[in-house]
């Protein structure tokens, strides 16, 4: 996730070490975790306040490499209101199940085993 131009002030990582978010060029804000965590509501609500900064709709591109959520982490981000869409980006048929908590979100969240094909879907939300 690191094919960006940043506009907008990076936070990461942060205290801990786990967590990085930067709002692209284009207005998505991709969102990763140092492998191995486990993204918790706090993180989760971190990420979706930083989804404010950007401009226009907002776009959330998460990268679910070698990270778990917890159950509430999963409903803080298929819950929220006013987001435009999030892509999840793992590398496989586990990181799909894993995203497969998404697949009852109130907004469009979709997983992709590419970066480029997950960016090219959500810049369709633009």
């Amino acid at each position: 996730m690191d094919n960006f131009n940043i506009i907008t002030a990076e936070r990461g990582p942060t205290a801990d070490e786990r967590q990085r978010l930067a709002v692209r060029e284009d207005g998505i804000l991709p969102v990763s975790w140092s492998p191995p965590t486990t993204v918790t509501a706090d993180d989760a609500r971190t990420a979706l306040a930083a989804s404010l900064l950007t401009s226009g709709t907002r776009r959330i591109l998460i990268s679910m490499r070698a990270v778990a959520f917890t159950t509430a982490a999963r409903r803080a981000l298929c819950d929220e209101q006013g987001i435009a869409a999030i892509a999840l980006v793992g590398e496989g048929p586990v990181d799909r199940v894993v995203a497969a908590f998404a697949d009852n979100a109130e907004h469009p969240a979709q997983f992709f085993t590419s970066e480029v094909e997950a960016i090219d879907w959500l810049e369709t939300f633009a």
